[in-house]
């Protein structure tokens, strides 16, 4: 079922979306960890650093370094090693982004063209489809939340070397400031928000799913009767 795939790439995708376009987000995290002691940078520099970012992760353009001064952070804050990680992680982001887009485009062609040749009795069968889909979001939440639990720093190893085809994601915290800026405890808030936040979505669309579903079975045993 194509359909129930989609369904947690959607949910998933999109809410990796509003962290990764979230600058308020990269701040509340900078302000918990100490990153203005760590860095040395004023509160003022890490905002305007995190507002470049985000619109390095949401445009096409290649220059980091003049993205940061139209955010208003002069000098050169990211070394070369830091900012050809950070183009790596913009080329993952922006696949999520298109995997969401694509995903979302499928499930919205699948209910029109339902809808036009089934029309009303299609909807129990997408509630259905739906429902399953949110459960099925749900267990890929579960099995990352157990892995998380059990060892983080593994998982997060893991992610890099089958994410990226280098090794410039290791950072040295006494040189790098993007290490610093962003600790791998952030990465662990950040996974948890994802969680959080898909999880809700799944749950919303299954319990509204699942009304539907249980109320087409009452409207039918009712005709029958």
């Amino acid at each position: 079922m194509l359909f129930v795939a989609a369904i947690p790439v959607i949910i998933i995708s999109t809410s990796v979306r509003s962290l990764v376009l979230d600058p308020s987000f990269y701040e509340s995290g900078q302000v918990r960890y100490g990153a203005a002691r760590t860095t040395g940078l004023q509160q003022a520099q890490l905002q305007a650093s995190n507002r470049a970012l985000v619109s390095y992760f949401a445009s096409s353009a290649d220059d980091l370094a003049a993205e940061l001064q139209r955010q208003g952070q002069s000098g050169i804050l990211f070394n070369e090693r830091e900012a050809t990680h950070l183009s790596d992680v913009r080329g993952l982001v922006r696949g999520v982004f298109t995997l969401q887009l694509v995903a979302l485009a499928y499930a919205v062609l699948f209910v029109v063209i339902g809808c036009a040749l089934a029309r009303s009795r299609f909807i129990i069968p997408l509630a259905h489809r739906a429902l399953w889909g949110g459960v099925l979001t749900l267990i890929v939440l579960g099995v990352f939340a157990a892995l998380s639990t059990v060892d983080f720093s593994q998982l997060f190893l893991v992610f890099h070397l089958v994410s990226f085809s280098n090794d410039l994601w290791i950072l040295n915290p006494n040189t790098d400031y993007l290490i610093r800026m962003f600790p791998q405890a952030f990465f662990f808030d950040a996974s948890v928000a994802l969680a959080v936040n898909s999880a809700i979505g799944a749950m919303t669309l299954a319990i509204v799913t699942g009304a539907v579903v249980l109320m087409g079975k009452r409207m039918s045993k009712f005709q029958q009767a």
